[in-house]
């Protein structure tokens, strides 16, 4: 990849900017849904809010890298960044660099406030873990990721129906995963891998990386964002 790291971070710089407002409004978003799913909940539910938490984040994860790519096509940015001295992997490589420090920065923010505030609830909640930050981390990055690799391949219209998909998958995944009944992939199947997790991320990382690189590459065919 020919990337510059002055020129991506003028574009990093660009997108910050334009998203800082946003990025504000979505930690208050998803702290505002946090309390009210948690106030709904039985008490044993709420001992793990921790963990709930992390998978509130993905609310800011898919308005963000929608925000990201939305903005651009709607404005026709790429057509201009392209007439300046900018690569192609500079162009779009930093749109997954800004969906990556967006992701780690709102898990942080979440967490934070999270640990910060916990002796203050009204109710009950295990503490926060590593293994649980870790694990929501790498999942919100897989959303991010998949969500910018379609809107820019494609368009973010197309990345929009991402989501639905996805949570459907997800949910029969752990229902199988846990499941008592299924004799092939019961809960220790979902056991092993939390036993490994710490493995199981930095594949899962590796992973992404390629897919970045590769999705970038293939931006190489495209004048724009528009399929």
């Amino acid at each position: 990849m020919r990337i510059r790291w002055r020129s991506a971070g003028a574009l990093l710089t660009k997108d910050v900017k334009l998203q800082r407002t946003a990025f504000a409004v979505l930690v208050l978003f998803e702290l505002f849904t946090f309390a009210t799913f948690e106030a709904q909940f039985p008490a044993p539910m709420r001992l793990t809010a921790g963990v709930f938490l992390q998978g509130i984040a993905a609310i800011g994860t898919f308005v963000m890298a929608y925000r990201a790519i939305a903005t651009e096509e709607a404005s026709s940015t790429i057509q201009f960044l392209k007439s300046l001295p900018l690569t192609n992997d500079e162009i779009y490589g930093s749109k997954f660099l800004f969906m990556v420090g967006y992701v780690v920065l709102n898990s942080a923010a979440l967490n934070l406030i999270f640990f910060v505030s916990r002796p203050l609830l009204p109710w009950e909640t295990h503490p926060l873990t590593g293994q649980a930050i870790i694990i929501g981390l790498v999942v919100q990055l897989v959303f991010a990721v998949i969500l910018v690799s379609i809107a820019t391949l494609t368009t973010s219209e197309k990345a929009i129906w991402v989501p639905f998909p996805l949570v459907i998958l997800l949910l029969n995944a752990y229902t199988v995963l846990t499941s008592d009944g299924n004799p092939i992939t019961g809960a220790t199947v979902f056991d092993a891998i939390l036993g490994s997790w710490q493995w199981y991320s930095a594949g899962v990382v590796v992973l992404l990386a390629a897919v970045i690189v590769a999705v970038v590459r293939q931006t190489g065919r495209k004048t724009t964002l528009v399929a």
